[in-house]
């Protein structure tokens, strides 16, 4: 009974991350027959620059205030005050968001020339700031939004098929992309105010503040992953062309569908980790068991589809593309790698070690810099397939380090390998 609800989550949170991603990568052939791949290397850049703002948007709050949620679920006028900060936080960043998007539109002409694309594409953002799967996620209650965002995410898919007909039709992809959020997010809004009786009311500059600086160390880390994440597309996109953004996209995306298996599983389980955090027997119980058969099951995905990259890319593409396949084969077991991540870094958050947490990233992010550049202007979209491998391999190996040298009492790896016995953990 103890575990039912994180298979319930996993569940429920499976089908959101399907349909907030198979069904824009069932789009995928499409718009590279329609757009061809130059115009999708544009989409992929943009989205990229866009993905920083929506990362800014959400500020970690899908794990902090998710936290928070877990910690007083049963109180509805706690609930109600944890709700409204965080929600009309995340609109205030989301309008600084715009006003620096608006800089961007200013002072860079290669995003002038697409002004069109970023600024439609903004609804990306906005659905960011609007969807509360943070709240959802902290009451453990994923059915209504589930559902809801199936069906606006097949909204989008009709909307793209309906209006994207055409290679000039390109600027309005984005568009698409963010109206299932926004929309899923305004009726969401709707649910938790008539539904779950949590008053929507205005709060004040002074908790706008105290949530941004209760939640800055978790942004940082979150920011500087995605910072690292997705910095190399950016870097490809100003050191090479379009057409080589576009190749490395393709194959950054068919990953990116396993990878969200990795993210589905993190946020199931993410409450039960919690309440369990000072229990230490339990969390052993739960990594030598869950954690492992999921782990290793999904090695044995990620090995079937290495070496079946060309039929991932027929169904996906219809037709053979070296380049593309050489990238996949270099960056599909990066998901794998981010779940090893979990008995580590993740034990760092689950007991509130933001900071040395953030130092990792930080770390990782400095690095990611400083490889990218040559790697794209030497070696192109292979250059930085293979920094990604090696940046999660660092971050893995820092969060380890972190782990044995300050807090050896939660050294999972040590009991995996030494047979610890539970008892000396109480």
């Amino acid at each position: 009974m103890e575990h039912k609800s994180i298979f319930k989550n996993f569940f429920h949170l499976g089908l959101l991350q399907i349909t907030n991603y198979l069904l824009p990568l069932l789009l995928i052939p499409y718009l590279i027959r329609v757009l061809g791949e130059e115009n999708f290397g544009k989409i992929s850049f943009a989205q990229a620059i866009l993905g920083y703002f929506a990362i800014i948007v959400d500020y970690g709050f899908n794990l902090s205030a998710t936290r928070n949620v877990v910690a007083c679920r049963d109180d509805k006028t706690k609930l109600t005050e944890i709700f409204n900060n965080v929600l009309f936080t995340k609109l205030f960043l989301a309008f600084l968001t715009f006003l620096l998007l608006l800089l961007l539109l200013l002072f860079f002409p290669k995003i002038r020339q697409e002004s069109f694309l970023y600024i439609t594409g903004f609804s990306i953002v906005l659905g960011q700031a609007l969807l509360p799967v943070w709240f959802y996620q902290g009451i453990e209650k994923m059915q209504f939004l589930t559902y809801t965002n199936l069906i606006n995410k097949i909204i989008t898919f009709i909307g793209i098929i309906v209006f994207v007909k055409q290679n000039s039709d390109y600027q309005q992809v984005l568009f698409f992309y963010g109206l299932g959020g926004f929309l899923a997010g305004v009726i969401s809004l709707i649910h938790i105010k008539r539904s779950l009786g949590i008053k929507i009311q205005l709060t004040t500059w002074q908790n706008i503040y105290k949530e941004l600086q209760k939640g800055v160390h978790i942004f940082l880390s979150y920011f500087t992953v995605s910072f690292y994440i997705n910095l190399h597309l950016i870097i490809l996109g100003i050191f090479t062309n379009d057409l080589i953004v576009g190749y490395y996209s393709i194959a950054e995306k068919i990953v990116y569908m396993f990878r969200v298996i990795i993210i589905t599983f993190n946020q199931a389980v993410q409450p039960y980790l919690y309440s369990i955090a000072q229990q230490m027997q339990k969390l052993f119980k739960f990594f030598s068991g869950i954690y492992l058969i999921f782990a290793v099951t999904f090695l044995l995905i990620t090995i079937i589809a290495f070496f079946n990259t060309e039929w991932i890319l027929w169904i996906i593409k219809k037709d053979f593309n070296t380049s593309i396949n050489q990238c996949l084969k270099l960056i599909i077991f990066v998901p794998f790698i981010t779940i090893l991540h979990l008995p580590t870094g993740g034990m760092l958050l689950i007991h509130q070690k933001d900071k040395d947490y953030s130092k990792a990233i930080v770390v990782t992010s400095i690095v990611s810099l400083l490889l990218n550049i040559p790697a794209s202007i030497f070696f192109h979209e292979l250059g930085v397939a293979a920094v990604s491998v090696f940046l999660e391999v660092l971050v893995l190996i820092l969060f380890i380090q972190i782990i044995r040298k300050k807090y050896p009492e939660y050294d999972l790896i040590q009991y995996f390998f030494q047979k610890k016995n539970f008892k000396n953990y109480g």
